[in-house]
């Protein structure tokens, strides 16, 4: 996996979403990211086909929120990631042992977008992405 910084388009593009984030009024701090969450798909769904507008703006802005809060519980960095999946904006922090703590939140919140998701999932994964994280950034 190759790691890079995210490059000033990249950046700028982050800030914006958090000044969307913060607009908005979901921020980047639960219960409020959550709830809006959950808002917002549910009335995303809930809209006629007709209705229906493209989500991935949403997604992004609240991937972006999604990523600072846990950035910013577990001191982690954006950074840019390319496997053999694609490129990806991630959080990442390298562990004691060397290995890379990592998530790619747009994706996260980009899977969840959707007619099959259970209220409560979003805040569900990044508990648990919190205590894994923590559990191996705190091993030496």
């Amino acid at each position: 996996m190759q790691v890079q910084e995210p490059d000033a388009d990249t950046r700028q593009w982050i800030d914006d979403n958090l000044r969307v984030a913060g607009d908005t009024g979901f921020g980047t701090t639960p219960p409020k990211l959550f709830e809006a969450f959950e808002q917002t798909l549910a009335d995303y769904l809930a809209a006629s086909a007709e209705e229906k507008i493209d989500p991935t703006p949403f997604m992004a802005s609240f991937g972006i929120a999604v990523g600072e809060y846990l950035r910013r519980e577990l001191g982690m960095a954006w950074q840019v990631i390319t496997d053999d999946y694609g490129t990806d904006l991630a959080i990442l922090k390298e562990a004691p042992d060397g290995s890379l703590v990592y998530s790619c939140p747009i994706v996260v919140v980009g899977k969840r977008f959707d007619a099959d998701y259970e209220n409560g999932q979003l805040e569900e994964f990044c508990n648990h992405f919190l205590v894994v994280s923590k559990a191996k950034l705190a091993r030496s």
